[in-house]
């Protein structure tokens, strides 16, 4: 008796493996976290002396900018959920850099404020923040850093990419 072929199952199976390797290759979508991991990580690495993340960075110099700020607006500044602010608050108001008031209008509205301590902090960490800028620029060069730069703001912008605290996409005019 003829034993059955397994030539048409291996076939199959490198067909299937090739489009899931195109669909790998192709993803925007992994590509951009791919490489927001990469970033995230010489930043963090270039602001350790000073006890912050990237993360903690950024959240403080959007304070630094904003001024006072409600967490639901600081939360859309960010492109964050609230309760993700809520755990990335934590730390820096245990630290003093962060300073969280109830508004006087309204007993359930938190503000979110920089500290004397937060501001020396981002000011104690500027220097690893260049550091980490410029290694971005000799990686990239100058006109492909403004390239991507330029990019990742059109995708903050297009229609379908914002979406509320629960993940739902929100669309302009709604």
């Amino acid at each position: 008796m003829k034993r059955p072929t397994t030539a048409p199952v291996k076939n199959r199976m490198r067909n299937e493996q090739q489009q899931w390797e195109a669909i790998s290759s192709s993803c925007i979508c992994s590509a951009l976290r791919k490489a927001s991991r990469r970033i995230s990580h010489l930043y963090d690495a270039m602001l350790a002396d000073t006890g912050l993340r990237a993360s903690q960075w950024n959240l403080l110099v959007q304070l630094a900018c904003s001024g006072p700020t409600s967490i639901r607006d600081l939360a859309a500044l960010l492109v964050v959920d609230a309760s993700t602010l809520s755990r990335n608050l934590a730390p820096l108001r245990r630290d003093g850099l962060v300073r969280v008031d109830v508004t006087a209008q309204d007993a359930r509205a938190r503000i979110a404020c920089l500290t004397t301590e937060g501001r020396a902090r981002i000011e104690q960490a500027r220097k690893g923040w260049l550091r980490a800028q410029s290694e971005m620029q000799k990686g990239l060069g100058a006109g492909h850093l403004k390239q991507l730069r330029e990019s990742l703001e059109i995708v903050w912008s297009m229609p379908g990419t914002q979406g509320d605290d629960r993940g739902r996409k929100t669309f302009p005019g709604e």
